[in-house]
């Protein structure tokens, strides 16, 4: 019996073959970086192979092999966390990460050396999405200094050096009341998706 759980939610090739009990080039006959009709949908990540355990349930279930739009929570997460979870060394992220949505890359942010990629942006570089800007719900929170720079995990001195009370582009638009900063959540992800920064009703 094939158990479809576990802690992994990315697989490697070899922990596909032990999952279905088949070898390694049974699997490749059987893998695909398109979506096709009796394969199992993976991704080429450098020299590795990566595929998400659902893929694997989609394939032995005969479902149809298309990309559904998932709720992902919507975490920041930098260079060391992104390697964890596709299990690849920091040198190939290097070669697939950019700061500008280009196809068969992984979309991010650089706060000076440190990147910030957003989950939601690793899960559509595995399912081969468009690399573009989608317009999401976001909550309407309203944020202090001291929550943006938690949020982004970024310094205050760096925080400070990309928010501003005018709406310039490549900036955290924020309002100050006094001495105090309040910038709305959905600032922070339009500056992260690098989207228009112009006031939308």
């Amino acid at each position: 019996m094939v158990n479809l759980k576990g802690k992994n939610d990315i697989l490697n090739t070899t922990e596909v073959c032990k999952l279905l009990r088949v070898s390694r080039h049974n699997l490749w006959r059987g893998l695909s970086d398109k979506r096709e009709a009796g394969k199992i949908y993976g991704k080429r990540v450098g020299h590795v192979w990566r595929i998400q355990r659902k893929e694997i349930y989609r394939y032995l279930n005969g479902i149809e092999n298309k990309y559904i739009e998932e709720k992902i929570e919507n975490d920041i997460l930098n260079t060391k966390e992104v390697c964890k979870l596709l299990r690849i060394t920091l040198p190939t992220l290097g070669k697939i990460l950019s700061d500008k949505r280009e196809a068969g890359k992984i979309y991010g942010r650089k706060f000076r050396q440190i990147w910030e990629i957003r989950r939601k942006e690793i899960y559509r570089y595995l399912n081969g999405i468009e690399n573009k800007y989608i317009e999401e719900k976001i909550e309407n929170d309203i944020l202090n200094f001291s929550e943006v720079c938690k949020l982004l995990r970024i310094s205050q001195p760096a925080l400070d050096r990309i928010l501003s009370n005018k709406r310039k582009a490549g900036k955290i638009y924020g309002r100050k009341f006094g001495r105090e900063w309040r910038i709305q959540s959905k600032e922070i992800y339009r500056y992260l998706n690098k989207e228009d920064n112009s006031i939308r009703k």
